[in-house]
């Protein structure tokens, strides 16, 4: 998944739109919705994975993990009040634009499908709506089954045209975000030197200036000189890069222009159906086409060479074979998973009770047994590395044994002797528990590209963590930037981490100017949203030096040297 938007969902009174990299930071003030967009995660996941996508039922096997009980608790109050209640939820996940839109149901309890919409990159689109209570119409563009009006050298070259396009708009955009920073960064110094100007003549201590910036006065004054100085030319390098991209985007257009619509007319299917014709299990997208679609271009007789009513000794066989084809991929596209765990991920018992889902680890050790996780050996490195004292010094292996397939004990080997994982302190349970979430990820994604071959690698998994860094010693905190990073690398796991850790968000910021000290067109694998009670999420926008862009909000980093300065 590349992007989340969500609107009037709970905390979300308008639209929030989130971009997601594989390793994606939300930190910022408590009630300020970072929760909201985990909970629409594990919402949409039990959705998706449902066998009705034509009603959003909030009972599914999520629940007790979002714990949002009715389709009234999901809209936003003020939206409620206002008498705005569809949902609205829309993601970009394995080269689709998804939108989701619902209407409130029976009760308030459960929601409606309302329009359900798919882009394709090459901009083929799909779209179901809704026309009465139980009747749908399908409207699916003939892109999606390889069918154009025209097929030639001009039409082709329009679609690289657009492409270019496309790319040319987004590194345009690209640039102005990184100017605005620039210009931020510069108005910040240029006002301290006014500041350190003033004090140098006045003594004033109740300017806005830190320890350093009054006792080493004429050092740090030569040091944000420079800093300026270096800004002044970035921001020249890049505002010239802003204008040479708007001259060859302008030109692109014309291009465009001149050559007309891209498709003269695209050929549309518009068929109808009812959900009266199908059961309750039977009205996912993939079975929904698999019927709809073929049976509409038999009674049509659309496309060439098409005898009706004579479907094994025609091509609509050919037909039907795409239609279930295109199921697979809307389905596949519509999909994805993950694996959630709270800031209560393990406790100090000596027992794990499986069916026990107050505490994450129960059914970690749970699904460790019935995968036979510890048997892997991708796995078993894994583990052992990061057990290791080197990282999270939890010791060198463990072992999970199973009474009856209903408890388990967590054993740790360890100066060579089997202790309990509950005598090695509740921090060393709460990291076990993300390993054992990350090992068992491991283990989901290698079966799933097993079984279903090359089209299932970009179905990886999406680890929801609360709070990480709880019950961690600082230095370990920063440790696990290292720790996600090296299983999405290995692996391909994505995480999403709702956070208050400065220790972990630091270690990301040194871990992109490693990377760009070592290839500056590396591409950066984390992502920050600060969230503001009052505000919308903004990005914090990492910068190659590993510095921000953006500024958090008062009270995070700040904290600690206010505090510091109390003290001098």
């Amino acid at each position: 998944m590349e992007t989340i938007k969500l609107s009037n969902f709970r905390k979300v009174k308008d639209s929030w739109d989130l971009d997601l990299a594989p390793i994606t930071f939300f930190t910022g003030t408590n009630n300020s919705g970072k929760s909201t967009v985990i909970k629409s995660l594990l919402l949409l996941e039990d959705y998706v994975k449902s066998n009705n996508h034509f009603e959003l039922n909030f009972h599914g096997e999520n629940f007790y993990k979002h714990k949002i009980e009715s389709y009234k608790n999901a809209v936003n109050r003020t939206s409620f009040i206002n008498l705005k209640k569809d949902l609205v939820f829309e993601y970009k996940n394995k080269g689709y634009d998804i939108s989701l839109t619902f209407e409130i149901g029976e009760n308030n309890l459960i929601g409606f499908l309302k329009k359900m919409k798919f882009k394709r990159e090459d901009k083929a689109t799909l779209e179901i709506s809704q026309t009465s209570s139980k009747t749908y119409q399908l409207q699916i563009d003939a892109f999606f089954l390889n069918q154009r009006i025209i097929d030639n050298k001009e039409e082709e070259d329009k679609l690289n045209t657009l492409a270019l396009e496309l790319t040319v708009s987004n590194i345009i955009e690209m640039d102005k975000e990184e100017l605005k920073g620039l210009y931020a960064e510069f108005d910040k110094y240029s006002h301290k030197m006014l500041l350190m100007n003033e004090y140098s003549y006045t003594g004033d201590n109740t300017l806005d200036l830190n320890s350093e910036e009054t006792k080493d006065l004429a050092n740090v004054y030569l040091k944000y000189d420079k800093i300026i100085e270096e800004n002044r030319k970035k921001i020249i390098d890049v505002t010239q890069n802003i204008s040479d991209g708007e001259k060859k985007l302008k030109k692109i257009q014309q291009k465009l222009n001149k050559k007309g619509q891209l498709i003269k007319d695209r050929l549309m299917y518009s068929p109808t159906f009812s959900l009266e014709d199908f059961g309750i299990s039977d009205r996912r997208i993939d079975k929904i086409l698999r019927i709809v679609l073929p049976q509409y271009l038999v009674d049509n007789n659309l496309g060439n060479n098409r005898i009706k009513n004579n479907f094994k000794n025609s091509d609509e066989s050919l037909e039907l074979d795409k239609a279930n084809k295109l199921g697979d991929e809307l389905l596949l596209a519509l999909s994805f998973n993950t694996r959630h765990l709270s800031p209560h991920r393990s406790n100090q018992s000596k027992l794990f009770i499986h069916e026990n889902k107050n505490v994450d680890i129960n059914y970690l050790t749970k699904n460790h047994f019935e995968k036979q996780l510890h048997a892997d050996i991708d796995v078993q490195k894994f583990m052992k590395k990061w057990m290791s004292k080197d990282y999270f010094d939890i010791g060198e292996d463990y072992k999970i044994s199973t009474y009856e397939s209903t408890v388990s004990k967590i054993e740790i080997y360890e100066d060579e002797t089997w202790i309990n994982l509950s005598d090695k302190g509740f921090g060393a349970g709460q990291i076990f528990s993300i390993l054992l979430a990350i090992a068992s990820s491991i283990i989901e994604t290698q079966g799933k590209i097993a079984k279903k071959g090359a089209l299932f690698e970009q179905d990886l998994s999406i680890i929801l963590i609360e709070e990480p860094e709880a019950n961690l010693h600082p230095g370990l905190q920063s440790k696990l930037a290292e720790l996600f990073l090296d299983a999405n690398r290995e692996f391909g796991i994505n995480f999403i981490l709702e956070t208050h850790s400065e220790y972990m968000i630091r270690m990301s910021q040194i871990i992109v100017k490693q990377i760009n000290e070592k290839d500056e067109n590396a591409k950066i694998p984390f992502e920050a949203y600060y969230f503001d009670k009052d505000a919308k999420p903004y990005s914090m926008i990492y910068r190659k030096d590993g510095k921000f862009t953006n500024e958090f909000g008062s009270g995070f980093f700040d904290v600690s040297s206010n505090l510091a300065f109390d003290i001098l």
